[in-house]
């Protein structure tokens, strides 16, 4: 479209629009916010307006964008611990309206199955076992009203200028601090469980504080000062004597055993079907999964030979 510039009125009340640099609204080109409704697939509602389709948005650019993440971290993988290591996305979300249109879903469950990928959707009553939920989203909100409360007079953002502020605070956002709530996450989990899978644990005082800072740490690559991940300290001989009482105390919840659950009974087979991707005959776990591999037909008996024998001994 063409240049667009702001309104100016005369002493006389009438208007025009002096086509000069220091009016100038949007250049030709330039992309510019426009309110839209959200939708799972149309694009264009019965009124004629254009929608915000997530259809579109997975096929023109969460797609793209997620092969070619896969495709690097595949190649970084491989280049430092040899061989060859497949990586497979597990996308999961929410019931929310535009999620549920069946021809998102279709479309969604095709591209994921023909690339191996898993498509999920999160329990209802347990949005904290989303990431966007546990962590992102709260940052996201802190963030926002802070700068709402500056900018606007604790007034709410409208149009784009809210749209600016979740913007700005979504790049502002560290990487660190979202690798090391993936670390954390694995917490709620241990809640659930020993909440027998409800949800005490969050109702408590600092229910959702886990105490896992002092066992997270930076990863460093050779003659980089910038850190390139970050890790759980599990093993006690890792962190300094003087602290380990201090940092055994912090950790809310152990991990359940489920050494003597059957996988098969707890994962479907797509889920089986990417463990096995990468499993070889020759763990010691491959002995318990062993059984649900076959149950759920994924299993070459011919192919894995003699390492059955040696994966369950």
């Amino acid at each position: 479209k063409k240049d667009s510039y702001a309104r100016e009125y005369r002493e006389d009340g009438s208007y025009h629009y002096p086509r000069n640099p220091e009016n100038i609204l949007r250049r030709r080109g330039e992309r510019y916010f426009a309110p839209a409704e959200v939708t799972g697939a149309r694009t264009i509602g019965k009124d004629g307006k254009r929608k915000f389709s997530l259809l579109e948005l997975f096929r023109d650019e969460a797609l793209p964008a997620l092969d070619a993440l896969k495709l690097l971290i595949e190649n970084e993988l491989n280049q430092k611990f040899g061989g060859q290591h497949t990586v497979i996305i597990r996308y999961q979300e929410d019931g929310a309206g535009p999620h549920t249109a069946k021809e998102l879903i279709a479309f969604l469950k095709a591209k994921f199955l023909r690339r191996g990928w898993m498509f999920k959707r999160q329990p209802a009553n347990s949005p904290i076992t989303n990431i966007m939920d546990y962590w992102i989203f709260p940052v996201l909100s802190k963030v926002i009203s802070a700068n709402q409360s500056v900018v606007n007079g604790n007034k709410p953002l409208k149009g784009e200028a809210s749209w600016n502020a979740v913007k700005r605070a979504y790049d502002e956002l560290l990487l660190e601090n979202i690798a090391k709530a993936f670390l954390a996450h694995h917490q709620v989990v241990n809640a659930i469980s020993a909440s027998n899978g409800g949800d005490e644990y969050a109702q408590k005082s600092n229910g959702l504080h886990f105490g896992l800072r002092r066992r997270i740490a930076p990863i460093y690559e050779e003659g980089k000062n910038e850190p390139v991940g970050v890790t759980l300290v599990i093993n006690d001989d890792e962190i300094d004597a003087g602290e380990l009482d201090e940092v055994r105390k912090v950790l809310k919840y152990d991990t359940p055993d489920i050494s003597g659950l059957d996988p098969g009974n707890f994962l479907n087979e797509e889920e089986l079907l990417a463990i096995k991707t990468e499993f070889d005959t020759m763990q010691r776990e491959y002995g318990r999964f062993r059984a649900a591999f076959e149950s759920h037909g994924l299993l070459d008996v011919n192919a894995e030979a003699d390492g059955v024998d040696a994966g369950e001994a």
